[in-house]
C-alpha cells in the first residue's frame, strides 16, 4: 500500500531541515523516519538454505513516532503489557487540564508533562492509603486530538480492586471524585512550585498573574470513561496511539500543493479533517514525543518491581495461566522448499548501495547467481 505520510514528510523535508526554530532532535527523528526501510538505513539478506533464492529487506528506524517501523513495536508492547494485566475489572480514567493552560504547556512540554504524571500518581496512591490496598495502574500521555490539535491528557488504565496489606485481593471500588479532589491539588501546588522557582517560561502575551489566575479558578477534571471486565481492550487503544506516532498512515487520504486530507474515528464515525499543508506538518510535528520522555509509565502493582509479585498473585489468587509470550515477527521461508530464511549477511548503507549498483548490472562474478528485482523497501523474491 502506498505510504502517503511518507511521501509528504519526505516532500517537505528540505522546509524542516532549514527552519531554525525547530529542536535538532527533531530534525534528526523526521531525517529517520524518512529514511526508514530505505538503503539509507541498509539492511541485511535473507537466504534459503537450499539457496533457491533470496530476500532484501532494508532496516528500521526505531524512531518513536514513525508510522512504519513501529507497528512491530506496538504489537510487541501490547503483548509485553498484557502479560501483567490482571484478571480483574479496570477502570478507564482521562486525567485532564484546562485548555487555556495548553499555551503554557507549548513552551514546558518537558515539565508540565512531568508534572502530569506525578499528579496523577500522587492522587492514585492517596487514595490506595485510604483503602490500606495496593492498586495496579497504567498511565499514557496524549497530547493530540483527533485532527491534530493541542489536546493534552493522562489515560490512566487502573484495577477496580486492591491487594489488602498482602494478604488477599479486595474488590473495591475506585472513590473517583476523591481521586479528582487530590489530582486538582497535587498539579496546582506543583504548578504555583514551579511558576515561584521561575522553572516555567510564560508564553507571549501572557503575564505572570494572568497564569495564577488560570491556575487558581480553573479546573482539573477526571473523566471516568467506563469500567471494563477486563483491561485487554483498553489496552489495545493505547498501544495504536502509542508507537505509531500522533497520525496513523493510513489516516491520511490525499495531499496536494496547498491541503492535507485526514480522518480520524469519533464515536464509531469517521470525521475528515482538511487542512492546509503548513498547518498539517506543524501540528504533526508538535506531537512526535520528546526525546527522552516517558510517554508511558507502570505503577503499584504493574510495575517493573512488582512482576515477580504480579506473577503469583494472577496464579495463587485468580489461578490464571501466566502467558510467557513475546511478540515476534513472522520469520519469511522459502516459496520452493518451505524452509525458514536465514539471516547470512547485514550491510551498511554504503555496502547495500554498492552492492545495489552491482546488481542493477547484473555483474556475473557476484554470488549466487540469484536474479532480483527491486521494490521500495524490500527485494522481491526470485528462483533460480
Amino acid at each position: 500500500m502506498e505510504n502517503k505520510l511518507h511521501q509528504l514528510l519526505t516532500e517537505e523535508q528540505p522546509r524542516i531541515s532549514n527552519d531554525l526554530s525547530l529542536p535538532r532532535y527533531l530534525k534528526r527523528k523526521i531525517n529517520s523516519i524518512i529514511n526508514c526501510r530505505t538503503m539509507n538505513l541498509g539492511g541485511h539478506i535473507h537466504f534459503c538454505p537450499d539457496l533457491h533464492g533470496g530476500l532484501f529487506l532494508f532496516n528500521s528506524c526505531k524512531t518513536r513516532g514513525c508510522p512504519v517501523c513501529m507497528e512491530v513495536e506496538q504489537l510487541k508492547w501490547f503483548f509485553k503489557q498484557r502479560q501483567k494485566l490482571l484478571p480483574v475489572r479496570h477502570n478507564h480514567l482521562v486525567f485532564k487540564i484546562p485548555y487555556e493552560l495548553t499555551h503554557l504547556w507549548q513552551y514546558n512540554k518537558y515539565l508540565f508533562q512531568t508534572i502530569m504524571f506525578d499528579a496523577a500518581k500522587y492522587a492514585v496512591k492517596k487514595v490506595n492509603r485510604d483503602i490500606a490496598s495496593e492498586r495496579g495502574w497504567i498511565s499514557v500521555l496524549h497530547t493530540a486530538g483527533g485532527d491534530l490539535s493541542n489536546h493534552l491528557h493522562l489515560h490512566v488504565l487502573i484495577t477496580e480492586g486492591g491487594f489488602c496489606n498482602n494478604e488477599k485481593w479486595l474488590d473495591i471500588s475506585l472513590d473517583v471524585d476523591s481521586l479528582r479532589k487530590y489530582y486538582e491539588k497535587s498539579i496546582k501546588k506543583k504548578l504555583f512550585k514551579a511558576l515561584n522557582k521561575n522553572k516555567l517560561d510564560m508564553p507571549p502575551g501572557i503575564n505572570f498573574n494572568q497564569i495564577t489566575k488560570l491556575i487558581q479558578f480553573k479546573k482539573f477534571n477526571i473523566h471516568q470513561v467506563g469500567i471494563y471486565t477486563s483491561g485487554e481492550g483498553v489496552l489495545k487503544y493505547f498501544s495504536k496511539k502509542l508507537k505509531t506516532g500522533p497520525l496513523n498512515k493510513n489516516q491520511l487520504i490525499s495531499y496536494d500543493n496547498n491541503n492535507v486530507t485526514f480522518y480520524y474515528m469519533r464515536e464509531g464515525k469517521k470525521e475528515i479533517v482538511k487542512l492546509k499543508r503548513k498547518e498539517f506538518i506543524r501540528r504533526y510535528l508538535n506531537h512526535l514525543p520528546l526525546k527522552g520522555f516517558r510517554i508511558v509509565r507502570n505503577y503499584g502493582l504493574y510495575s517493573t518491581r512488582q512482576t515477580k509479585l504480579t506473577k503469583e498473585l494472577k496464579e495463587k489468587t485468580f489461578n490464571a495461566v501466566v502467558e510467557e509470550k513475546v511478540y515476534s515477527p513472522e520469520i519469511p521461508k522459502c516459496p520452493v522448499c518451505g524452509k525458514e530464511l536465514l539471516i547470512v549477511y547485514k550491510y551498511s548503507a554504503g555496502e547495500f548501495k554498492k552492492l545495489f549498483a552491482l546488481m542493477k548490472e547484473g555483474n556475473p562474478d557476484r554470488p549466487p547467481p540469484v536474479q532480483y528485482e527491486f521494490v521500495r523497501n524490500k527485494c522481491l523474491y526470485k528462483t533460480q
